[in-house]
């Protein structure tokens, strides 16, 4: 058959709009069904993946429509979720084991970040603090049931003291660092952003005491069992959003290093140093168990007059979604 110039003309066009057409209606069927959903996000670094996952629109790209809220500090993202503000909340081991403690109708379906040195001790020298054994009788303070509270635990036994060898004082974590910069305190056990805070203002005259290694944090993911019974799909999507922003900082650290830096105000060169202890991954281990058992004996001990009972953590485990997205993250067992 042939074709005249004329025809051609007409025909090319017609071709391209049908093309065209086809690309959309593609694009149509392959993206994602948009669900929303609630998240309380802790600004700690173990949390730094969902920061990227919402500046970087991975999120989006997932088919979830976050309404995010940004909490001070991951026992405030947890009570945000107990008092139903948010749907999901990012937060750390101490604040579930309090609550393990108390109630069993929320679980944790994903790790997104551990570190090995978050958290430290951040003192006055004017105070005469020169090493960890002078904090003996000096005024320290910390979030209470938290995971900094739980680090200066360690840190303290470390030494060969307990709390009751200091003054503890407990307040909130963003008041930690007026409060050891106006002399409330003699130190202070904390994490990022707010040891970046405090070492600013007190310049020459702080003193950072840190123990790489002594507490392994973990940051999870947690919902109301009720929730994620019915809402597999939210967590498979924003699961798989956080693995794109896992990808995202192993190829564009570079680029990573200055968002997680803009967007907390915080010095890039302390963002690098805490990357050098700190993984940001989704997974599910057979350690996150231990972690939680340990915190647990501490907090058991700490109150005897309540008598608590030791929690089955596997009962606090829900890997389903997970399975989905990234089965060989898995490595506790007998978990939902």
């Amino acid at each position: 058959m042939r074709f005249s110039k004329l025809n051609l003309k007409i025909l090319i066009p017609l071709i391209a709009v049908m093309l065209v057409a086809c690309d959309i209606r593609t694009e149509k069927q392959t993206a994602p069904k948009m669900e929303s959903v609630r998240i309380g996000i802790a600004k700690t670094p173990p949390s730094w993946l969902f920061i990227i996952a919402d500046k970087k629109s991975f999120l989006k790209k997932n088919g979830i429509n976050a309404d995010i809220t940004y909490f001070k500090s991951g026992k405030r993202a947890l009570n945000g979720l107990l008092a139903n503000k948010v749907d999901i909340a990012t937060t750390a081991g101490g604040p579930i084991v309090f609550q393990s403690l108390l109630r069993n109708d929320f679980s944790i379906f994903a790790t997104i970040g551990t570190s090995s040195n978050d958290n430290v001790i951040v003192a006055a020298r004017n105070k005469g603090i020169k090493t960890p054994d002078d904090l003996k009788g000096k005024r320290m303070a910390t979030q209470e049931a938290s995971a900094s509270h739980f680090f200066m635990h360690l840190c303290l036994t470390e030494h060969g003291f307990s709390e009751s060898d200091i003054h503890p004082l407990y307040m909130k974590v963003e008041k930690l660092p007026k409060a050891l910069v106006d002399g409330t305190v003699d130190a202070i056990s904390t994490r990022e952003p707010y040891y970046s805070e405090a070492v600013k203002a007190l310049g020459e005259n702080a003193i950072v005491f840190e123990t790489p290694g002594l507490y392994l944090k973990f940051f999870q993911l947690v919902g109301f069992n009720s929730y994620l019974n019915n809402n597999l799909s939210i967590q498979t999507k924003i699961l798989k959003a956080l693995v794109d922003s896992e990808n995202f900082v192993k190829n564009n650290k570079q680029e990573a290093i200055k968002l997680i830096s803009d967007s907390l105000d915080i010095p890039e060169i302390n963002v690098i140093k805490a990357l050098f202890t700190l993984e940001l991954n989704v997974k599910l281990e057979q350690s996150l168990i231990l972690s939680l058992e340990d915190q647990a004996r501490w907090v058991i001990n700490r109150n005897s007059k309540n008598k608590y009972s030791m929690p089955n953590y596997l009962q606090f485990i829900s890997s389903k979604a997970l399975s989905i997205v990234k089965p060989q993250a898995i490595s506790i067992l007998h978990s939902n």
